[in-house]
């Protein structure tokens, strides 16, 4: 019996491991918008952090900055959800009050500033546009 339970404890120690790296590995993004080097050229602007402004992920219906605010959350996007679009918005209300799940984001209102669209399979940005906040600061 007691050869038993070491192969039980074994056992267990194993099945508990493969769980911990797979949980590990399947870990989201972690993406201050506003302060990451591949991001901020479109949320640190003050167009985008502004008293009239904010910041949905528009894939996800998830508020990420309400304007007035000084809180941001992060870009977590999940592994295996496609590309998330987080775009700055302008001109309007926010759809919200507060960061975290928010149905106004699926289709906000509001002038359009710029977005940023990361891949949630390696966290990498695959593009950003900034074109339109150039394009209004030449105006």
């Amino acid at each position: 019996t007691r050869r038993m339970e070491q192969i039980i404890m074994f056992r267990l120690i194993i099945i508990l491991s493969i769980a911990f790296f797979s949980v590990a590995a399947a870990a989201n993004c972690n993406i201050p918008l506003k302060t990451d080097d591949r991001t901020k050229e479109c949320f640190a602007t003050s167009e985008a952090s502004n008293d009239n402004s904010f910041v949905c992920d528009t894939s996800a219906s998830w508020m990420h900055h309400v304007g007035g605010s000084s809180e941001w959350a992060p870009a977590t996007p999940p592994r295996g959800t496609g590309i998330h679009e987080y775009v700055a918005y302008q001109g309007v209300k926010s759809p919200c009050l507060e960061n975290g799940y928010c149905a106004g984001c699926d289709s906000p209102e509001g002038t359009y500033i710029c977005s940023v669209k990361i891949d949630p399979e390696d966290c990498s940005v695959v593009d950003i546009d900034v074109m339109a906040r150039i394009k209004q600061q030449k105006a």
